[in-house]
């Protein structure tokens, strides 16, 4: 068993077993050890060299006013900061982990079964993402902000923190739509009106930055494994999201607060199916931005069967498939083994 089948087991059990009144407490703990185990990882993840070379290119006087010429500001300005303070690459990463996740904290704390969220957002959104392109794993931070804020009404903020977090990955700009419908009646008509409105923003915002991330992580990273690893995660987003529409009723019945929310990813997610033959690049990036929300409608679809018995059961098909998804992907990919299979931390060496 490796260290990311342990941690990954654990979280599932304390997100099975907790009980509501310490989930708080439970899922800070669980957030604070992955923060030193994300935060302080040396040469692991397929981002490390790439984010080091950079880190080590800055001039140890540059102007802080360089990152204002850069497509993502904010982290630009955090690379520059860190290095013309004189510090170590480390306290990049951990910086950068600890933001995306407070961003993780904000949104989790606010809803129920956030460990067990949690658990099943570890393989994938915490292992491949966040220790793997972590510009890109903040940015799905602050679209988690933004999420909060969608679920209170806040359209302006939801819109900010889309806006923000396209400061450190430009591609989490095409949410901008979702905040055009915070605080409404959710129908396609609207999902609709709001694309059409908003998407021109996004794309001018994306467009110019596509080949890069073609280039930079696909090409370079995944290679060819690229369309069925995005073919795989779409499956773990799209089945889900299945069940969560036809159950939709009951879903809005006991979470209504979250329903919305999460009927506005549903759709995206089964708006993005011709993408399996279009564009495999395409679907990688927005699979990681669904994730989060097809996890939710999972775990709150299966909380709607009224047997705790059968609640319990039903609870082991998502944990099954994503500790699945992980011994597959640690035992047959070439990524994995490349960029994972020896973990180290400089807490160590």
């Amino acid at each position: 068993m490796t260290i990311y089948t342990l941690i990954f087991g654990i979280l599932s059990t304390i997100g099975l077993t907790v009980q509501r009144e310490r989930e708080k407490l439970l899922l800070g703990l669980s957030l604070l050890f992955l923060l030193f185990f994300m935060g302080t990882r040396f040469e692991v993840g397929c981002d490390f060299t790439g984010y080091h070379n950079r880190f080590d290119n800055i001039e140890p006087h540059a102007s802080w006013f360089t990152a204002f010429s850069k497509p993502e500001i904010a982290f630009s300005l955090l690379e520059i900061v860190f290095k013309t303070s004189g510090l170590s690459f480390v306290w990049l990463t951990f910086s950068a982990t600890a933001i995306m996740l407070t961003c993780y904290w904000t949104f989790l704390k606010r809803i129920p079964f956030g460990v067990l969220i949690l658990a099943l957002l570890f393989p994938i959104m915490m292992l491949q993402l966040g220790m793997s392109g972590i510009r890109q794993g903040i940015a799905v931070g602050f679209l988690l902000l933004a999420a909060s804020s969608f679920m209170k009404g806040q359209r302006l903020w939801a819109g900010i923190w889309i806006a923000v977090g396209s400061q450190f990955h430009l591609s989490v700009a095409a949410f901008l739509p979702i905040a055009f419908l915070a605080g409404r009646e959710i129908n396609v008509r609207q999902m609709i009106a709001a694309a059409l409105l908003l998407s021109p923003v996004a794309l001018l915002l994306v467009g110019d930055r596509i080949d890069t991330y073609q280039d930079r992580y696909i090409d370079e990273i995944y290679g060819d494994q690229t369309s069925g690893g995005a073919g795989f995660r779409y499956i773990l987003n799209i089945v889900p999201a299945m069940f969560f529409y036809y159950f939709r009723d009951e879903v809005r019945a006991r979470f209504p607060k979250e329903y919305g929310l999460l009927l506005v990813f549903a759709i995206i997610t089964a708006a993005l199916a011709p993408l399996l033959f279009l564009s495999s690049f395409a679907l990688h990036r927005f699979n990681f931005y669904l994730m989060p929300f097809t996890i939710m409608m999972a775990v709150y679809t299966i909380h709607c069967i009224p047997s705790r018995r059968d609640r319990m059961l039903a609870l082991l098909l998502p944990i099954g498939a994503y500790g699945g998804y992980t011994i597959f992907w640690q035992q047959f990919s070439f990524h994995f083994e490349y960029c994972y299979s020896v973990y180290q931390t400089y807490l160590t060496i």
